[in-house]
């Protein structure tokens, strides 16, 4: 169980310092990556990018090639 103080402490110090990837945010990786419902180019680019993990990328290099 998620204790609800704690959650709205620690988003009370949250801040974004950097963001690598301008195009992309973790919402819509995330729910490409989960959900696998993602357009061929996008697929591409998401596989392209460095900051993700080896496996994540290997999933959308394979979307991409369908």
């Amino acid at each position: 169980m998620i204790d609800r103080d704690m959650v709205d402490a620690i988003s009370a110090d949250a801040m974004l310092v950097e963001r690598q990837c301008e195009a992309w945010t973790v919402y819509p990786v995330s729910q490409a990556r989960f959900t696998r419902q993602i357009d061929k180019q996008k697929a591409k680019a998401l596989a392209a990018l460095p900051e993700l993990a080896e496996s994540w990328r290997k999933v959308f290099s394979q979307i991409s090639r369908r």
